[in-house]
């Protein structure tokens, strides 16, 4: 390895050097408790979202009820 190889072998390790540095800081700084608090509530409200729109909200009958009312008002209607 030339001395000129060496310099260049050096200079990159420094720039990774740097890097690595650079994203140890940022999780350092990272407020980990409250970002994953923040996580939570988002997935909660995601689920609770997901959870109203396919079973619908508690204030709604069942739906065993509205298929018996669709099932009353077809046959009517076929009458």
């Amino acid at each position: 390895m030339t001395e000129e190889q060496f310099k260049q072998h050096m200079e990159i390790m420094g720039e990774i050097l740097d890097s690595v540095q650079s994203i140890e800081d940022t999780l350092y700084d990272a407020n980990l408790k409250e970002h994953q608090k923040k996580v939570e509530w988002n997935l909660w409200e995601i689920h609770n979202l997901a959870k109203i729109k396919f079973k619908g909200s508690e204030n709604r009958p069942s739906r065993d009820a509205e298929r018996g009312t669709q099932e009353s008002e077809e046959e009517s209607s076929e009458s």
